[in-house]
């Protein structure tokens, strides 16, 4: 809510206009549901942003050391 303040537990990396949150990788609901993104075959997965139709930003690493790091975009539902 707009004018709202309150503390967090973690680092945020983005909010949307919805107040959605996004830190490493798990996506906060404004309601308190927090729900953690998997990638099929990822060892990590980072979200670094959301914009205000839902859409995700972040990367996934492959394959152990060194492995590799692939961007994507989703929807979080």
């Amino acid at each position: 809510q707009s004018g709202t303040f309150k503390s967090l537990s973690y680092i945020p990396s983005d909010i949307n206009s919805s107040g959605t949150i996004v830190s490493r990788n798990q996506i906060h609901f404004s309601n308190g549901t927090v729900k953690q993104v998997n990638i099929s075959g990822a060892d990590n997965v980072f979200v670094n942003g959301i914009n205000d139709l839902g859409r995700i930003t972040g990367a996934a690493h492959f394959g152990g050391t060194p492995g590799t790091w692939k961007g994507f975009i989703a929807t979080c539902h």
